[in-house]
């Protein structure tokens, strides 16, 4: 449904000011523009062609947006022009060698008591998306001392992550050390994967992959140091959004929405020192931006609600105060709602005695930022915190994970997951495979399947091997009303089952439980709960489509309690 928008217009200017907390605010510059009213008007003109994907009206606006503020302020003009850097002499993109092949670096069969091995060798950097149709795309960076070249392999799974072939294994012609995946299409559009990936050399290249083929474009031309990526979800037309740092100063790029990813425009440099950005698409125009300031150690969010438009970004708001590296290695996410009912949540790393805990604050609506409060913490240190927010309109449910490790990344190390819904977080369980040591410097990557269900990959040991690990066995944990005076596990209803099946306990205290299945012979087949949970009864739903029939035991563990009983698949 297209929008009507009645337009209602003051005389007078309006005023854009950028703020800087004490210690990040450059020597000797100001960050101010000036936006005439006549200026003013065609800008919401031109959102409000986008909100409609009048690309017509659009591509007639643009340039009378650029010849009149290049009138009143050609700097800021300057940024508006449309750029497509060619490719660069001497620093040319990733070469392609291998297409939809089988996949040969696959060398375990999945079994989903433990997780798939996907990759097998170095792995320095991982990418996981989802596409159209649930297919799963993920990215590995393989970094190797010259003269062997970096390479990018892109796995494909077209069945939830059972099973992977190799969509692309490229090499790199110059050192990288950063790639992101995206998944770039509309409701009814053609379907893309895109690629970005940063050169030692600093330039910021992007590939597009298509069923007719591959291109590349460079983003950014030179000096990118770190970069993040986001996209609008548009029904036909398409816009990814980056935000970079250049020598420590951030930037936003974004490209042309009918270009799908060709021409990049709009480089804007916000005036800020900022590292370990992350950016964040929520809906109709509205971003965000997460970054550490230069040397104060505060965190910082900076809003947009025009489509990263140069002149629309909105003063920054301080959301932790703090020392040198208080703060660092920040995510953001929001939900796919217009600002007036949207989740906003960050996510980010904190400094606390030497231990490294997670905290995070959140914005509900039109609220205001929440005071932050502490979102994982164990004796221990809690990093690399992943998000991810379904495509879905209206979603409010964020999924995450993140890396345990014992104090100073020492083993044992896991990969935690954790889910926000219906406004709080669930607590935290581990979900790599007990029998797998994860890195602890790579961060996972999750994201969430059409039917809800959470899947993630992560980072073996010495940055070597990449595995995935599918949630489908539990469909969904219940807490019942009340507090129970002793331990208990009930029997499963229905029993016999097929494929489905709900099995409940109590526990009167909180603590840690894991809740596994087991076979007639006594191997571990499914690893339903392993974590902490919430003194209370609670129930939860076990899927067994992908076992045979037969009679399995499900067994709940405790410091206090141990129980087992039986069940009978029948198919």
């Amino acid at each position: 449904m297209k929008k009507v928008t009645l337009l209602i217009f003051l005389i007078g200017f309006t005023i854009t000011q950028f703020n800087f907390a004490q210690g990040d605010q450059p020597s000797g510059q100001t960050y101010q523009y000036d936006v005439p009213q006549n200026i003013k008007l065609l800008q919401q003109q031109i959102k409000l062609a986008e909100d409609n994907e009048d690309w017509a009206t659009y591509n007639s606006l643009r340039p009378q947006l650029i010849n009149a503020l290049q009138v009143v302020n050609p700097q800021l003009a300057s940024r508006y022009k449309n750029v497509s850097i060619e490719l660069l002499n001497g620093d040319a993109p990733l070469v392609d060698v291998v297409t939809n092949s089988t996949n040969s670096n696959i060398v375990d069969q999945p079994m989903w008591a433990t997780d798939v091995k996907v990759h097998n060798g170095n792995a320095n950097d991982i990418s996981l998306v989802v596409g159209l149709g649930d297919t799963l795309y993920l990215g590995v960076l393989s970094n190797y001392t010259a003269p062997t070249l970096d390479s990018i392999s892109i796995y494909r799974s077209v069945d939830a992550g059972a099973t992977w072939t190799v969509f692309k294994k490229s090499f790199f012609n110059a050192n990288t050390d950063k790639i992101e995946l995206m998944d770039f299409r509309g409701t009814t559009g053609p379907s893309y994967l895109l690629l970005f990936y940063r050169y030692e050399s600093g330039v910021l290249w992007c590939t597009r992959y298509t069923p007719s083929g591959v291109a590349t474009h460079s983003v950014v031309a030179d000096n990118v140091g770190d970069f993040a990526v986001d996209r609008n979800y548009t029904a036909t037309d398409y816009r990814a959004m980056v935000l970079y740092d250049s020598t420590g100063w951030m930037h936003s790029v974004r490209s042309e929405p009918s270009s799908y990813a060709s021409v990049w425009q709009d480089d804007t440099p916000l005036g800020i020192l900022g590292k370990d950005m992350d950016f964040a698409y929520g809906y109709v125009g509205s971003g965000y931006a997460i970054f550490n300031g230069g040397s104060s150690g505060n965190l910082y969010i900076k809003p947009n609600y025009n489509y990263m438009d140069p002149s629309s970004w909105q003063p920054q708001i301080t959301i932790e105060t703090g020392n040198t590296d208080t703060t660092f290695s920040a995510e953001i996410i929001a939900s796919r709602q217009d600002t007036s009912s949207q989740t906003v949540m960050a996510v980010y790393n904190w400094v606390n005695n030497g231990r490294y805990d997670l905290r995070y604050a959140r914005k509900i609506g039109g609220s205001s930022w929440s005071t932050p409060i502490n979102w994982s913490s164990s004796a221990g240190d809690n990093k690399l915190v992943e998000l991810y927010n379904k495509r879905s309109n209206a979603n409010d449910v964020f999924q995450a994970s993140f890396t345990r490790t014992g104090l100073n990344n020492v083993a044992p190390r896991e990969i935690r997951y954790r889910k926000y819904s219906s406004g709080s977080w669930n607590v935290s369980d581990p979900k790599s495979d007990a029998s797998i040591s994860v890195t602890g410097l790579v961060g996972s990557s999750v994201v969430e399947l059409a039917n809800g269900t959470a899947c993630l990959s992560y980072v073996g040991v010495n940055s070597f091997d990449v595995y995935f690990d599918n949630e489908a066995w539990v469909t969904d944990v219940t807490p019942e009303t009340g507090i129970p005076e002793v331990f208990s596990l009930q029997q499963n209803y229905p029993n016999p089952f097929n494929p489905s099946t709900t099995i409940k306990f109590s526990i009167p205290e909180q603590t840690n439980v894991t809740l596994k299945i087991f076979n007639s012979i006594g191997q571990e087949v499914a690893s339903l709960l392993n974590g902490e949970m919430a003194a209370g009864n609670h129930s939860v739903d076990f899927n067994a489509s992908k076992l045979s029939s037969g009679v399995y035991f499900y067994r709940i563990d405790s410091p206090s309690f141990t129980s087992t009983k039986k069940m009978i698949l029948i198919k």
